[in-house]
């Protein structure tokens, strides 16, 4: 802090003998001056969000006025491990903003006495929404990818992907030193360090899905370099779609399971089928919210919850049945989960790997059920396809079947979003009771 300027020296002949400090005092009180306080920045536990679990920010001080602006990730912390930066979910955290977060100290310290807000964020933009040069450091592009709403596994796959980047070439290399010669590099590193290929074909993945992101924004004129990589295939795989014909559906109708796991897999293949081919998250994160008078599911689905699309399916009976058996229906709890499994659980790393067990826990009984019945491994998401392809097969038009499954990724689809009608979800309903009169 600059105290004072534009002031004369404050001895002089016309100095009163009065004590010094009274002297001062008067001085201040007769003579122009300007107090200059310098620009300060301060990681801070978000002050304006609501929760208990709350993004890292930045706060920067001019003249006793704070501002508060994005450090480029969301990633929540409890205000606990905010404070207690040894835990492992902070380190991340911290680690995550901590480039952003030098990158606003140095835009401080360069504006220096010149500092205004205006002139700080016009600056400090270019460097959170990644607008700067062609040439700017990947890690860069790795944060404002993380920041995007993706899953937790998502974020952890990036992090572990482009630590490879780092490690075979440094932490400062820029986008356009990334080159379809360095990714070749690169891969005959992983194969060095023993990477097996379908590792090395997740991670680079990754990496594409990250370079998409500058591409997307113009930041690189560049092709993807971790695409279309010589000996790797890097579209993505789909699983086959082994929808169970009625046969083999039935089959597994009539069987008869061995043990409470077996159990439970052929009990939760037939909710997802019923359920229009609801994913497994998405079943346990229902809520009694989500059913209406008419025995209806309205939900988001997770997967593409950043479009902020409801679905609305039907409730059959069968389906009540099996949700009753390993949790409740009860209206009279809105709020509460239907299925007790995520019950207290608020932290989403810890959800997503309680659905990751569950699903784990599911399929085992599902593969042993397979194994006994003799025919190819029977999982969560054959039922999805079994759905999709009986309903096809029975009528049902592509589009609001497409609505009914949630998959609000094509342009078909998105015709159809706003015109899903009741008929519509009365045909499914009607379908699911004949297909499977009753389940025990």
């Amino acid at each position: 802090m600059k105290l004072l300027e534009n002031v004369s020296p404050f001895v002089s002949q016309n100095v009163s003998p009065l004590p010094f400090y009274l002297n001062y005092f008067l001085y201040l009180s007769t003579t122009r001056y300007r107090i200059i306080m310098k620009a300060s920045a301060k990681e801070v536990w978000d002050p304006k969000a609501k929760g208990d679990r709350r993004a890292i920010r930045l706060r920067v001080t001019f003249e006793r006025q704070p501002r508060i602006y994005s450090l480029g990730s969301n990633r929540l912390l409890t205000r606990q491990e905010f404070d207690n930066r040894r835990t492992k979910e902070a380190k991340i955290a911290f680690d995550e903003v901590q480039a952003n977060f030098q990158r606003a100290l140095d835009i401080i310290e360069d504006l220096g006495d010149n500092f205004t807000f205006d002139e700080f964020t016009a600056r400090y933009r270019q460097v959170l929404f990644w607008r700067t040069t062609d040439t700017s450091l990947f890690s860069s592009l790795v944060n404002i990818a993380k920041s995007k709403d993706i899953e937790e596994k998502t974020r952890i796959g990036y992090n572990t992907a482009s630590n490879w980047i780092y490690k075979v070439f440094s932490d400062d290399i820029k986008t356009d030193d990334i080159t379809p010669a360095s990714v070749q590099k690169l891969i005959k590193s992983m194969k060095y360090e023993g990477i097996s290929l379908n590792s090395i074909r997740i991670y680079m993945r990754a990496l594409a899905s990250i370079y998409s992101y500058g591409i997307e924004r113009g930041l690189t004129k560049n092709d993807n370099p971790f695409k279309n990589i010589q000996g790797l295939t890097l579209t993505s795989t789909r699983r086959k779609n082994s929808a169970l014909d009625k046969n083999s559906l039935n089959n597994l109708l009539l069987y008869k399971p061995k043990n409470a796991s077996e159990q439970m897999g052929k009990d939760f293949f037939f909710l997802t089928y019923m359920l229009s081919g609801m994913n497994i998250g998405d079943i346990l994160r229902l809520k009694n919210n989500a059913i209406n008078n008419k025995d209806e599911i309205t939900f988001i689905r997770h997967k593409t919850s950043r479009n902020q699309e409801e679905t609305r399916i039907p409730l059959t009976k069968n389906s009540k049945n099996i949700l009753n058996k390993y949790g409740r229906i009860n209206k009279s709890a809105p709020n509460d989960y239907i299925l007790p499994y995520l019950a207290g659980k608020t932290d989403n790393k810890t959800i997503a790997n309680t659905i990751n067990r569950i699903d784990k826990k599911i399929n085992a009984g599902l593969k042993s059920i397979s194994e006994n019945l003799g025919i190819d491994k029977i999982t969560t998401y054959n039922a999805r396809h079994t759905f999709a392809t009986h309903m096809r097969d029975s009528g049902m038009e592509p589009g609001q079947l497409a609505t009914l499954m949630g998959h609000l990724s094509t342009k078909t689809t998105e015709i159809y979003l706003s015109t899903i009608s009741t008929t519509a979800i009365e045909k499914s309903k009607a379908i699911l009771e004949e297909t499977i009169p009753d389940y025990d």
